[in-house]
This record gives structure tokens, sequence and C-alpha cells, in this order.
């Protein structure tokens, strides 16, 4: 008769236990010292990814470079418009300038923008591809350096997550938000600048939309940080649930369990869609509640500027630039506004990526023997796995083998044939007693050269 299924959940959900089979759940970690973690990293995470753009001095300089000539350019755009605007109709080209020289300034001015996006594209994208690469590299560092019950209690598909995927969407944000946060902040301050000089009348006008972006911006930030952290995290845990009943296809099959599994990974499946479907709903209010306050700010400066241009204080020419750099104000706020939320959700998110990478690296030893004899004594020995800490696998053994013997370590599966061998290599360590070689406790050894002096023949 087969086992229930319950009991195939039990063992695809059960940690690595050096061989032992186990059918036993993974113990979850102390709530409160994740907490206290979780606020300490969350004030510093950002802070340590942003040290990491010093070590990129020159892409990042050559990016602020080329932004700050496409942000010039970009409030230009609007002055040119207007002055073409008036040579159009009939006025004199600015500055004394022929029709034609006139054309090639623009142009000219047009090509210098490109060449300053082409740097910041090329630059900051990679400067944001060699940050993520350096994420990958030390949390594969910090992820190899653990010990083996660092393993019993996190599935191995969220870790393969974070360092596929969290990595990279870090440090894409972390250059996103510099350089969309420095761009929107050359356009809010600079159009602004640039309207108090055409008209400060209708600029008061114009500025009727700040305080509605402003609120909006404040809320909508509050309101995706959440989800985005209930988002990432929900994608961790199926990422993980799909690698173990994956890696477990031959015991799903054998339970014929198919169905069950399936049912499961809908589940979590549909809690990231409703998780989406809030995001995008917040966001679509708020994109939506912005584009009407600015085309209300937008018919606002054009109506009160028409009657500028009726009374001769505007031309045709002036008051399109000002509604353009309208446009560039309204869309510069809303842009800073945006780049702080998007600061705090990427703090939010990538938290469990810095609770990683925060983690220091198992204790070892660090003496080795001059020369080794093989004399292997295990002294009142006794084990018990972190996921059974209750359930002695062994228990006070006493064991020597002797330099030159031949010894062959049988019995029944679970007796603990693995755990000796993984208890001599280091692999994992005795709940009490001592493993010795040559008369020396293996805890003082430097576990890799001990490794190294143990030959292992796989089944």
């Amino acid at each position: 008769m087969l086992p229930p299924r319950s009991f195939l959940l039990q063992k695809l959900s059960a940690p690595y236990d050096g061989g032992v089979s186990a059918a036993v759940a993974p113990v979850p970690t102390d709530d409160k010292d994740a907490s206290k973690a979780k606020k300490k990293e969350s004030t510093s995470n950002i802070g340590w990814i942003l040290s990491l753009t010093k070590e990129e001095k020159l892409p990042l300089t050559v990016g602020v470079t080329g932004m700050t000539i496409a942000s010039a350019m970009n409030l230009v755009f609007p002055r040119i418009m207007g002055k073409a605007i008036d040579v159009a109709s009939g006025k004199p080209a600015p500055g004394g300038l022929s029709r034609k020289g006139f054309v090639v300034v623009v142009l000219a001015t047009f090509f210098t923008g490109s060449v300053g996006s082409f740097l910041r594209t090329y630059s900051l994208g990679m400067v944001a591809e060699r940050i993520a690469a350096k994420l990958r590299r030390r949390l594969y560092k910090v992820l190899l350096s653990q010990e083996l019950a660092f393993y019993n209690n996190r599935k191995v598909g969220e870790l393969v997550t974070r360092l596929s995927g969290d990595c990279q969407q870090t440090a894409n944000a972390v250059v996103d938000v510099l350089s969309n946060g420095y761009r929107s902040l050359n356009s809010a301050v600079g159009a602004s600048c640039m309207l108090l000089t055409i008209s400060p009348k209708l600029t008061l006008v114009s500025l009727t939309i700040l305080p509605v972006v402003g609120t909006g911006a404040m809320l909508f930030s509050k309101f995706s940080s959440r989800l985005a952290k209930k988002h990432q995290n929900s994608v961790a845990d199926m990422t993980g649930v799909a690698e173990e009943r994956l890696n477990n296809i031959f015991t799903v099959k054998l339970f014929s369990a198919e169905q069950d599994e399936l049912d499961h990974f809908e589940k979590i499946n549909q809690g990231i869609l409703v998780n989406a479907k809030r995001a995008k709903r917040a966001r679509g209010m708020f994109m939506g509640g912005l584009s009407l306050s600015i085309n209300c700010s937008l018919f606002s400066v054009l109506y009160f500027g028409g009657s500028l241009v009726g009374s001769g204080e505007l031309t045709i020419g002036t008051l399109t630039s000002f509604a353009l750099y309208s446009g560039f104000m309204g869309l510069g706020f809303s842009g800073v506004s945006s780049c702080l939320s998007e600061m705090k959700k990427t703090r939010m998110s990538s938290e469990a990526l810095f609770n990683l990478l925060s983690l220091p690296p198992a204790a070892d030893g660090e003496g080795t023997l001059t020369s080794v004899k093989g004399h292997v004594r295990f002294n009142n020995v006794s084990f018990a796995y972190p996921s059974r800490p209750d359930i002695l696998v062994l228990d006070n053994l006493n064991m020597e083998i002797n330099p030159g013997e031949v010894v062959a370590i049988v019995g029944k599966s679970g007796a603990g044939k693995t755990t000796i061998a993984s208890l001599m290599s280091k692999i994992i360590k005795p709940t009490s007693g001592a493993v010795t070689l040559d008369g020396v406790d293996i805890a003082t050894l430097n576990a890799s050269w001990l490794r190294k002096q143990i030959g292992v023949v796989n089944q």
C-alpha cells in the first residue's frame, strides 16, 4: 500500500540531511533575529550599492557628462521650436543669422544632444552590468562559504532567483534611479527657470500642477513599494517550488501527484497575478491622474497665454516655447517623485538579497598538519540534524581507525553511514564529542586542507 500523498509533499520539502532520508519540513529561522537583521540591512543596503558605483568612476563620469549634455540640449529644444515658428512666420532669425545658418545651428544642437544620449545610455548601462556582475560574484561567494546547515532552511530555487534575478534588478534599479533622477531634476529646475524668464504670470498658472503631482506620487510610492516586495518574494517562492518539484519529478510521478503539484503551483501563480494586478492598477491610476493634471495645466497655460498673445505681450513662438517648457517642468517633477518612489521600492525589494550578502562565512579552523598518518578517532560523538534536533543519528559513538586499516561501515538506511563520512570531512559538525585526526581535533583544522587529505569515490 502506497503512503498518503501528504507524505510526498513532506518528502519534497524536506531539507538535505547528508544522505539520511527525512520527511520533515524545514525549521523556520528565529523571527525576532530575522526582523532585526532586516531593519539593520534596510538602512544600509542602498548606500552599499551606491558605494559600488565609486569603482566605476570613469564610465560613471562619462555617463553623467553625456546626461548633462543631453539634458541641456533638451532644455534648449523648446526655445528652438519657438524661434523656428517665429522665423517661419516671417520674423528675422535670432543672433543676426540667416535662415540657412539658423537651420545649421539647430541641426548641430540636435546632433550634440544625440551624442550625449548615446554616452549616457551606453556608459550607465555598462555601469549597471558591472555592478550586477559584482553582486552575483559576491553573493555566490557568500553561498559557497556557508555550512551545510544553511541550506536546510532554504529552498535552492529561491537562492538561484536571488543570484540570477535580484542582483541584476537591483543594479539596474539603482543606476536607473540615479540617471532618471538627475535628468528629471535638471528638467524640473531648468524648465522652471526658463518659464520665469519668459513670463512670470504664466509660470504661476503652470505651477498649479505641483501639489497634485506631489500628493499622488507620495501615495503611489507607499503602495507600490509594499507590492513590489510581495511580488518579488512570491516569484522567489514560485521558483523554489518549481525547481524542487522538477528535481524530484520521479517521486511526483511515483505517487501520481501531477494534479496536486499543478494545483499547488497554480495557487502560488495566482498570488503573483493578484499582486501584479494591484500594482498595475495603482500605476494606472497614478499615470491617469498625472496625465489629467498635465493636460489641465497645459490648457490653462494656452488659454491664459492666448490672451497675452492678443495683447502683444507674447508672440506665438514664445507661447509655444512656454507650453513645451511647462510640459517639461511637469514631467520633470513627476520624474523626481517617481525616482523617490523607485528608490524606496528598490530598498524594500532588495532586503532579501542584502540579508544574504551580509551573512558571515562559516567558522573554520586555521590549523594544518605537517604530515598525516591517518589515525582517526571518534570520541563520544553524538549528532542530530538541525531539522530534527530531538532525534540523534549518532549517540555517544566511540570508534578508532588506525593507520593502514581498511574499515567498512555497514547498516540499514538512516543508520548514520553518510553522517560518519560527513563528520570526518567537517561537512557537518558533531552535536557533542570530538573527531580527531592524529590526536588533533579536526575542529581546529582548516576544512579545505582536511578535505584534500581525504579520497572519495562516489556511488
